[in-house]
């Protein structure tokens, strides 16, 4: 009886824990999402992909900026699909686009994307000619025409400004670039939106720099879509353009 009356004690306190977590980790979700000035979604179909190792994101909160659906969300990364406990956490920032990009673009620190590359391929490295900026980012693009455009001098200090902010480094020794991989993901731009990606499950502590990066995202909105080709019929050409016709991992 005793043993019974510890086991049953013991799945109390288990299923207590789980609760408590979930209510937490929901309560953190609704602090964020208000400091954002977002409305908390309860209940979302997860969006995946596979092309850095698995990916699954999970919307926590949406709502709009200067005519812009902005969504936020935990995104869980493993190595393989395969893999039973998920790799890390991150919470997500993303603003849509109006019109479809023409091209793919990744902009990560170094030490991140090197491990990352150990289970996946990439586009090749584009350099942005600036050295301070590309000895600790690496930004990759499906066509480094338009790299010049997006990240330009204005979008690197920012960046740059944005790492200090969320690390406190602002060289590229071997300390700070371990720090990087702490704090920030990645910036991206993908068919639809543009994202940023920091370390951790969405929590109000993350709010300032979330609120820092949203005008690094609206720049680089504006920039893919004043990128696009005006050509005749409103059709792209070129390289970049067929990228446009590619499929995107489905939701």
């Amino acid at each position: 009886m005793p043993t019974l009356l510890l086991l049953l004690a013991g799945c109390a306190a288990i299923a207590a824990l789980y609760w408590w977590l979930a209510w937490a980790n929901a309560r953190d979700r609704r602090a964020l999402a208000a400091a954002l000035g977002l409305e908390p979604v309860e209940v979302a179909a997860p969006r995946q992909r596979a092309e850095r190792g698995f990916e699954r994101e999970l919307l926590v909160a949406r709502g709009d900026r200067a005519g812009r659906a902005v969504a936020l969300s935990v995104r869980s990364l493993r190595a393989t699909r395969a893999a039973r406990r998920t790799g890390s956490s991150w919470t997500v920032l993303a603003l849509s686009l109006h019109e479809p990009a023409l091209a793919r673009l990744l902009v990560e620190p170094r030490v991140r994307a090197a491990i990352l590359d150990a289970v996946s391929e990439v586009p090749p490295e584009v350099a942005t000619g600036d050295r301070a900026f590309d000895s600790i980012f690496r930004v990759t693009a499906t066509d480094a025409a338009v790299v010049p455009q997006l990240i330009d001098a204005e979008l690197r200090g920012a960046l740059l400004d944005l790492r200090a902010r969320l690390s406190g480094a602002r060289d590229a020794g071997t300390a700070a670039r371990l720090a990087d991989t702490t704090v920030f993901g990645a910036l991206e731009l993908e068919a639809d939106r543009v994202t940023l990606a920091l370390r951790g499950t969405p929590m109000p502590h993350l709010a300032g720099a979330l609120l820092n990066a949203l005008p690094i995202l609206e720049r680089l909105a504006a920039r893919a879509e004043a990128s696009r080709p005006k050509a005749e019929g409103g059709q792209g050409t070129g390289a970049c353009a067929s990228i446009a016709q590619r499929p995107q991992p489905t939701s």
